[in-house]
């Protein structure tokens, strides 16, 4: 028996476009967000982090929840840009395996509060 992938296609950001309303395709994810084009030379990839106020014993510290991967929604999928972009939930699941694996390294990096309510 053979499974069938479903595929999603995002067409690429018209050139003309300094802004794109982007909508994840991802059946669980409900993300909207605007995609701008910067002028000049870009500093290249950025990743984005999402953080939560954590009580401690300490008090209260940042620790960090979520990664964002350059040109990747926040469930993974992969973001349209200047060319046509064709994926399917193993593209995803890599992604997420990758973010999973910065936010592993971001943590440690932070330490290990003893956590508390929040």
């Amino acid at each position: 028996m053979t499974l069938l992938k479903r595929l999603f296609r995002l067409d690429a950001i018209p050139a003309d476009s300094d802004e794109h309303l982007h909508s994840c395709p991802m059946p669980d994810c409900s993300h909207e967000f605007v995609i701008r084009r910067k002028e000049g030379s870009s500093p290249g990839p950025v990743m984005k982090v999402a953080f939560r106020d954590l009580r401690t014993e300490e008090g209260i510290r940042r620790r960090a929840v979520k990664v964002k991967l350059p040109g990747a929604c926040w469930c993974g999928a992969p973001l349209p840009g200047d060319e046509e972009v064709t994926f399917d939930a193993t593209d995803v699941v890599k992604n997420i395996a990758r973010a999973e694996k910065e936010l592993s390294s971001i943590r440690d990096s932070q330490g290990s509060p003893t956590e508390g309510s929040s």
